[in-house]
């Protein structure tokens, strides 16, 4: 029998207005269907931010999947970092990748995820390889910029 996983994908969104921290995400209800929400805090920087595909991304064990991730940031040096939640854990640190710089990735992680940083298009596509039941999750890709 063949095993489906569902990867699913939300976003983290991080930017600065003087003294307050702005998190815009989006939150999968997951039941048989998985239902898409957004919420916003206010106060948000509308140049600073990453986004996601919303939806599932629906693979069968062993294979091979992108999860996609594009940002906007004002600043000339930034960190772009994607993040694992499994059930009610807290997210799990996966790489970070930098436009200065090469970045790092989690020991766990090194053998089958990647990404690299393309600041031209904007994008820091997370690249699951040989795909386990395990990895059925949720992914977050977020921003920081370097002031």
């Amino acid at each position: 029998m063949e095993h489906w996983l569902w990867i699913l994908l939300a976003a983290l969104f991080f930017g600065k207005t003087q003294r307050s921290t702005c998190f815009l995400f989006k939150h999968f209800n997951t039941l048989l269907s998985c239902t898409l929400r957004a919420v916003k805090a206010a106060d948000c920087s509308q140049t600073d931010n990453v986004q996601q595909p919303g939806g599932d991304v629906t693979a069968a064990e062993g294979d091979t999947v992108t999860l996609g991730c594009h940002f906007n940031s004002s600043s000339s040096n930034y960190y772009l970092f994607w993040y694992k939640q499994d059930g009610s854990n807290r997210p799990t640190f996966i790489l970070s990748r930098f436009k200065i710089g090469t970045g790092t990735t989690a020991e766990e992680f090194k053998e089958r995820f990647s990404s690299s940083l393309d600041s031209e298009s904007r994008s820091v596509p997370l690249k699951i390889q040989k795909l386990h039941v395990s990895d059925s999750a949720v992914y977050y890709c977020a921003l920081h910029e370097k002031l």
